[in-house]
């Protein structure tokens, strides 16, 4: 805090777009900062809140605080419950043998989709905050995630021509890398049998669905026999951790 302000906002222009901050307050700096982040709006850490209302920002912060005069709002708490990211995915005491994509019936006592699927964001942590803003914040996240080519293309889905692709060591040709420059020679991205196979808990835990993931092409006879290398039926299928570490030689970020 006794940096001169102009250095200050320049180290701060490193780390805005603040996501998923502890909800643990830290006291580290004065609740006047946090406050005049929001104040900022798009320009603050919180760029997805670029129509906030600073006047009743203002009319808030004049307000005295339900504690008495020795109490001040807590704008750090406040901000850092506005970076919650949205989380989506398998509930966490759903087992790893249920097939969540099997008829509900079939599924025993997770017959029902909010038996199974779950989401976080501002509903869990700021119950008052509208639904456009929690649908704002999502759409954010997205685009800041997203970089070029991040999608593989999955065995058996639908490509541009009218067909479907088997899971096969060189697919798609990408030109590009993940910040959309091009490259200097073209990386090739396999086909990947993950349809249906593969789930995504809350948390970011991914896990294979028991007895039903097929092959990955590398696991093939016909690849083995291409490439020399030895093959016995039958076969477990790759687990993530075995198909990132394919992908990884290829040099594509997953």
């Amino acid at each position: 805090m006794a940096l001169p302000e102009d250095i200050f906002q320049i180290i701060l222009s490193y780390v805005r777009s603040f996501r998923d901050l502890s909800l643990k307050i830290s006291n580290v700096l004065p609740q006047h900062f946090w406050k005049n982040e929001l104040m900022l709006a798009s320009k603050g850490l919180l760029p997805w809140l670029w129509d906030i209302d600073t006047q009743k920002i203002d009319c808030k912060a004049n307000e005295p605080c339900p504690g008495g005069q020795g109490f001040e709002w807590n704008w750090e708490l406040l901000v850092r419950q506005l970076t919650c990211g949205v989380d989506g995915g398998i509930r966490l005491d759903v087992p790893t043998h249920i097939d969540v994509f099997a008829p509900g019936p079939t599924r025993g006592e997770f017959q029902y989709d909010e038996d199974i699927w779950a989401c976080t964001g501002y509903h869990n942590v700021l119950k008052h905050v509208p639904k456009g803003l929690h649908n704002r914040r999502r759409i954010w996240q997205l685009l800041e995630e997203v970089f070029v080519g991040d999608q593989l293309p999955i065995a058996g889905t639908q490509q541009r021509q009218p067909k479907y692709i088997p899971a096969r060591e060189m697919c798609v040709e990408l030109p590009w890398t993940k910040e959309g420059n091009l490259r200097d020679s073209a990386i090739w991205l396999p086909s990947i049998n993950q349809d249906g196979s593969y789930v995504r808990r809350i948390g970011g835990e991914v896990y294979m669905i028991s007895e039903q993931s097929p092959l990955q092409y590398w696991q093939t006879k016909e690849y083995m026999a291409q490439n020399g290398g030895p093959w016995e039926d039958p076969v477990e299928p790759a687990s993530i951790i075995e198909i990132l570490e394919v992908i990884r030689k290829l040099g594509y970020p997953i």
